[in-house]
């Protein structure tokens, strides 16, 4: 297996900086098109065989019709052939950069070692390692037994069904997965948590604040409503998982309160939105059944939801644990507090986690950054597992 050396270092600092200058924000879904394009060429000149792919208007359609004018594209790359299938996977898609910035956002502001901008975290720096591992490959000339493939893919920020989920009807079923997500190198994510967005929409009878006797109030029973779940919140929280994870217990958060029309108007209809993290232990029917209870009888919507995943018996997570020790490095299995489109893969039973540089934290925050050597560090463990899996004895 090779080395990364400074010369490469300077070339992965660099390919960040010019992926974070392409901002792919969704929603709606920008630049996807420039972006594919740029790393494409990148690992033509890798030796990949590569391939862009338009995900046809009929899926933008059904799962994102707000959305359905803005292409999707997942650029897909391959070395090798046949079996074993090692696939490694990023999203390229970020959230919007929002306020608060120090720096520009789009622009991959280097410092002391350190890349800031919108995506360097999630997950641009995890892309930025699979090249580096690509890299020390093919200064190593390893010789290959099986496939190494690549995907690069949009919407993860959205719910990847227009992402990994349709690429992965687009490929032969690997044997294992990696999604160079930000687990800060430190922890192997071997599933996540689930979740439920829902939002609860109440309706009243207008009438003047003079007279509130007139009318029905919707914010006072939203704020009613609000209260029971926050009840529900506190009882919710008193159950922890099994698993390593940041955030042990499940939650419930009321996210966004909206009502009213003028200060002096009994407000006719209100709007409750909320976030419900769901442990590997529990059930998706009795987390639903639970806060239709406390909801009455309020129009209750379940605007989005994935159930928790789970690949504890990973042969992948214990290769990445083995190869970061003898790096000195001391990596947890554990599971994420936020989904993940490791799902897709571990779903369709394949041997999948979740590890790369970055905090999760720093996901969508102002100031976003990576540290280099993270980014470094990453790439040798996962041109390790490279050589372990598919190099020739």
């Amino acid at each position: 297996m090779g080395k990364i050396s400074k010369e490469m270092e300077r070339d992965v600092v660099r390919i960040l900086q010019d992926m974070v200058s392409i901002p792919t924000v969704v929603p709606p879904g920008e630049n996807y098109r420039e972006f594919v394009e740029y790393v494409d060429e990148i690992l033509k000149n890798l030796g990949m065989k590569t391939q862009i792919i338009s995900v046809p208007k009929k899926e933008l359609k059904t799962h994102i019709p707000d959305m359905a004018s803005y292409p999707r594209y997942i650029l897909l790359a391959k070395m090798g052939k046949g079996r074993p299938i090692l696939h490694f996977n990023g999203h390229y898609d970020v959230v919007p950069a929002g306020e608060g910035w120090k720096f520009d956002a789009f622009k991959g502001f280097v410092k002391n070692g350190v890349v800031y901008g919108r995506g360097t975290s999630d997950m641009k720096g995890g892309i930025a390692s699979i090249i580096a591992a690509l890299m020390a490959i093919g200064e190593s000339n390893m010789e290959m037994k099986g496939t190494l493939e690549l995907s690069l893919t949009p919407d993860e920020e959205i719910g990847g069904m227009c992402g990994v989920r349709y690429m992965l009807g687009m490929v032969e079923k690997p044997d294992w997965a990696v999604v160079a997500e930000p687990s800060d190198c430190s922890n192997v994510w071997v599933g996540h948590k689930g979740a439920i967005w829902g939002e609860i929409k109440v309706m009243g009878r207008a009438a003047h604040a003079s007279t509130p006797e007139l009318g029905v109030n919707a914010v006072e029973e939203c704020v009613r409503i609000a209260g029971r779940l926050m009840e529900l919140g506190q009882k919710v929280k008193e159950r922890k998982t099994r698993y390593e994870c940041s955030v042990k217990n499940a939650t419930l958060t009321i996210t966004k309160i909206k009502g009213g029309i003028k200060v002096n108007v009994v407000p006719d209809s209100a709007v409750l939105n909320f976030d419900r993290r769901i442990l590997p232990e529990e059930s998706m029917g009795d987390a639903k059944d639970e806060i239709e209870s406390v909801v009455g009888d309020a129009d209750f919507n379940i605007m989005f939801s994935v159930a928790p995943c789970i690949n504890d018996k990973s042969e992948l997570a214990s290769q990445i644990a083995s190869i970061a020790g003898r790096e000195g490095i001391s990596v947890r299995k554990a599971i994420s507090s936020g989904f993940m489109d490791t799902r897709f893969f571990i779903e369709a039973g394949v041997d999948t986690i979740a590890f790369g540089p970055g905090k999760i934290s720093l996901a969508h925050t102002p100031n976003e950054y990576v540290v280099v050597e993270d980014i470094l560090t990453a790439g040798k463990i996962f041109a390790s597992l490279i050589s372990n899996l598919l190099g020739r004895d």
